[in-house]
């Protein structure tokens, strides 16, 4: 026997009894004993000592204890959703807890309890097959979504006034018998929400069809299913403890919608992100589910996406404080770095840094050396705007351009799928820029800016406002001269 002393958490409180199998070859019979029973049980053997300590079965009744997590998710079920896209993953769920099933070796064999996806994968392949018997014109396709539709949303196991996520739990239980009996349809049977376009998000539609004789009236409505953040931030991997009451809304023309028999139609509708709690920059999933009801039947349609506007998302770390500031270049002056917050004199001797980060997924950033008097009105400023110096020209013509504007080359230029970081890069020494065919050079003395910019989700790399910008402060190159140290 093996026993459990921290009931804190739900899956720690049910007996559970791992496969014959997992122990040896099968001849010893193990089971875990919850709290309740594993203080009695030691209680008694220290009175009599270990050795004399005797259990004995006398009762041939037999009663199966609470499975407290019973009806919910599983600890060891996978979570979605697809990644970049948000596709719903999982897209159904079936019990996989403490199944009954064959197990062909060692002297219990025969049949065992088994916990595992490979216990919930042959229940759907069972109500499949008993969909297609009734059913055998439909598609593939056609039955899952009938049996997504179905399916009853479950609660979260840690708190059950929160409706687990669609994330972890896609569609819900399946249950075969609804997917059969009902008289309507409800297609499709997941949604994807987000942005539809740069200014529209979460623009969705259903189609209910009513197979019966009668014409029937279908209430629509929203039910909110839990949020949550990969943990830890900025890292895509989610956990079954990290799910927050905070829920998206529906947005119907009509609560009501009325379907002659034997005819469809198509409800349009928008879902809506949160309004508080986001956290974007840890890249949050939301979902819930669209609910149909008409004459007992029920319908459940599940949805997940990023909640809020991947394209209108803000993509440059911002971060400035007393301590702190994001994005950022410094030069090494003798013994101390100095944030260009402004106007920094340096030379081709001096060393550079710089911090420049982003909060989101990206196939496009670079970082441009520009004139200091580029003509560009940056959705972020490394200095202050209102301040104004005496502009020193180059000698140079700006070889190459950037949204049509002049550059003198690129200190970074990534076109590949760049997760959020944050660099500590750049870094050099005095002024260079890299030209297009891999010549790294110094454009010479003087007044320059970085151009950092960021390729918004969906966005055109060549159009200025499908990029988020940041314009650092004047670096005035002097060559190999000397330099007046900031104060």
């Amino acid at each position: 026997m093996g026993l459990y002393t921290n009931m804190s958490d739900p899956y720690n409180v049910a007996y559970e009894i791992p496969s014959s199998g997992s122990i040896g070859d099968g001849s010893v019979q193990y089971i875990s004993v919850n709290f309740e029973d594993s203080t009695t049980l030691l209680a008694n053997m220290n009175t009599t000592g270990p050795d004399k300590y005797k259990l004995y079965f006398n009762d041939t009744s037999y009663s199966s204890p609470v499975q407290v997590v019973g009806g919910k998710m599983d600890y060891y079920s996978a979570f979605g959703p697809i990644y970049l896209n948000y596709d719903l993953k999982p897209q159904i769920s079936a019990p996989g807890g403490e199944i009954l099933s064959t197990w062909p070796l060692g002297e219990q064999g025969y049949y065992s309890l088994l916990s595992g996806t490979s216990m919930a994968a042959p229940f759907i392949s069972g109500c499949y097959a008993l969909v297609k018997s009734q059913f055998p014109d439909l598609s593939v396709a056609e039955i899952l979504s009938l049996l997504q539709s179905t399916s009853r949303p479950m609660k979260w196991v840690y708190n059950d006034t929160i409706t687990a996520g669609t994330f972890q739990q896609g569609a819900g239980l399946v249950n075969a018998y609804n997917a059969i009996t009902y008289l309507s349809r409800v297609s499709p049977g997941q949604l994807l929400v987000t942005d539809n376009t740069h200014t529209t998000f979460g623009a969705v539609n259903i189609t209910i069809k009513n197979y019966s004789n009668s014409t029937k009236q279908y209430a629509l409505s929203h039910e909110g299913a839990s949020y949550s953040e990969p943990n830890p931030p900025n890292n895509p991997i989610f956990s079954q403890e990290n799910q927050l009451p905070i829920y998206g809304s529906a947005e119907f023309e009509s609560p009501t919608v009325e379907v002659p028999a034997g005819e469809s139609t198509v409800v349009s509708f928008k879902i809506l992100p949160p309004t508080s709690g986001l956290k974007p920059e840890r890249l949050p999933v939301f979902g819930g589910f669209i609910k149909v009801t008409s004459d007992g039947e029920e319908f459940s349609v599940p949805y997940s996406g990023p909640p809020y506007s991947l394209y209108n998302a803000q993509y440059i770390h911002v971060l400035n404080t007393s301590t702190a500031v994001q994005p950022q270049i410094s030069y090494k002056f003798q013994d101390d770095w100095f944030i260009n917050k402004g106007l920094l004199e340096v030379n081709s001797s001096m060393s550079y840094r710089s911090l420049i980060g982003r909060d989101q997924f990206t196939r496009g950033y670079r970082i441009d050396l520009v004139p200091a008097n580029i003509s560009i009105e940056p959705d972020f400023y490394g200095y202050d705007p209102a301040e104004t110096y005496e502009y020193r020209s180059s000698n140079m013509i700006p070889p190459i351009s950037v949204f049509g504007l002049p550059s003198y080359g690129t200190l970074v230029n990534s076109t590949e799928l760049l997760s959020p970081s944050t660099f500590n890069w750049p870094q050099g020494a005095g002024l260079k820029a890299t030209l297009p065919n891999g010549t790294e050079y110094s454009p010479g003395p003087g007044d320059y800016r970085w151009l950092a910019s960021v390729l918004r989700w969906g966005g055109d790399p060549d159009k200025l406002e499908d990029n988020e910008t940041w314009l650092s402060g004047v670096i005035r190159f002097v060559g190999d001269g000397p330099v007046t140290e900031p104060a």
